[in-house]
């Protein structure tokens, strides 16, 4: 007899051909086509995160023609069937998301929702960046907004100084350490820039400051892993540290993990290094773990101890336990795949748990937006998740 196929592990929660917004109205939606504003096939989904019955979607401004950059959706209720085509709902409203108005959210690639409710919006602030011609006018900055009551009240705004994100930055992803010691809250976000060059940027909330730190081996592309086939396409890879990682609080001493996307390696800093502006000598700190089968995009740790990653060459999702350290001889990490799909999860983007023992993440075939060749006649976009019993986001106990 045939071989019985394995059981899809993961369920594709919402999937489009092309994305579509939630309008005021059809005129809106008419004009916004007609001036450029709205060029469908130029919107891609990116970032995720999920609050309570909310999913939040970033809808980053790589190309011109994307009229919101952030979103959500509504988390589906359990009589619902998946997958669903919703249009995306602009966060908080649409005068946020003008265009040009610095003040607005100009390019949001991910954000990330702490324990208590607050989301850290990342504003990479330059946009087009896939054009020749990349826009720049409106500075980087960090936004946060209060989730409670669904107030989405804005709560703080950080503008990033010329001196920790030059115009040649990527502000492109963050994780949230924060530290509770005597009744006393530190609060550290620290941020991969993709740019160039590559490097972290750390935020203190509590005194409102940052500094930059750099590793030129770590934390830039290896020019032999800048190339890979994803889809059927040969992608571009070439930007530098990208996705970025914390261990979570039962980890006596926090490390942040991180990786170039043009890179095969995943390397380490302790959390207490990054945490001192004067931070020098770091090259003695960092460790290397050794090499995934691929390069990857965005990844997570959960509260366990579990780092997940999707791998793009191979069109799954990893995961690798950091307790077990022990390389192959071949010097690669022991890495075990959770879900594979060679048409669904083509370059898995980002992730984000919720709190009910889903891990969520997306798929967006952003190879067909690097070479600006997105096929209309099939699902392109798709927001995954995968039960993990009992596990958690990394800012969990």
């Amino acid at each position: 007899g045939k071989p019985l196929l394995a059981r899809e592990n993961f369920e594709v929660v919402y999937q489009w051909i092309l994305l579509d917004y939630d309008w005021e109205s059809q005129e809106q939606k008419e004009e916004a086509i007609e001036s450029g504003e709205f060029d469908p096939k130029n919107n891609t989904i990116s970032g995720i995160k999920i609050w309570k019955d909310r999913v939040f979607v970033s809808t980053p401004r790589l190309l011109s023609g994307v009229p919101s950059t952030i979103n959500w959706l509504q988390y589906p209720a359990k009589k619902e069937k998946n997958p669903q085509t919703k249009p995306l709902i602009p966060f908080p409203n649409w005068e946020m998301q003008k265009v040009g108005n610095c003040s607005a959210i100009q390019n949001v690639q991910s954000m990330e929702i702490d324990t208590t409710g607050r989301m850290w919006v990342l504003d990479v602030g330059s946009k087009y960046l896939l054009t020749p011609t990349p826009n720049t006018e409106c500075r980087p900055k960090l936004l946060i907004y209060d989730l409670n009551e669904d107030a989405d009240e804005l709560l703080h705004v950080h503008v990033f100084s010329e001196e920790v994100a030059s115009e040649q930055s990527f502000l492109n992803d963050l994780v949230l350490d924060i530290n509770e010691e005597r009744g006393h809250t530190q609060t550290f976000a620290y941020i991969a820039d993709s740019g160039m060059p590559g490097g972290i940027v750390v935020y203190h909330f509590e005194n409102d400051t940052t500094w930059r730190v750099e590793d030129n081996k770590t934390m830039n592309a290896d020019p032999d892993a800048v190339e890979a086939k994803v889809g059927d396409k040969e992608a571009m890879l070439s930007f530098n540290i990208d996705g970025i990682a914390l261990t979570p609080p039962r980890h006596r001493n926090k490390l942040v993990f991180y990786s170039p996307l043009g890179s095969f390696h995943l390397y380490s800093i302790p959390a207490e290094v990054l945490m001192n502006p004067d931070c020098f000598g770091i090259k003695e700190e960092i460790h290397d773990y050794g090499t995934r089968s691929s390069q990857s995009d965005g990844m997570m740790f959960d509260n366990k101890g579990n780092l997940y990653f999707g791998l793009l060459a191979n069109n799954s999702l990893a995961v690798w336990s950091h307790s077990n350290r022990r390389k192959d001889r071949k010097g690669r990490i022991r890495e075990i795949i959770l879900a594979k799909d060679n048409k669904k999860l083509i370059w898995i983007d980002s992730l984000g748990f919720d709190l009910k023992g889903f891990l969520w993440f997306t798929s967006n075939r952003l190879q067909n937006i690097q070479a600006m060749d997105v096929p209309e006649d099939e699902v392109n976009y798709r927001i995954n998740r995968i039960r993990l019993a009992k596990k958690k986001s990394y800012m969990y106990n």
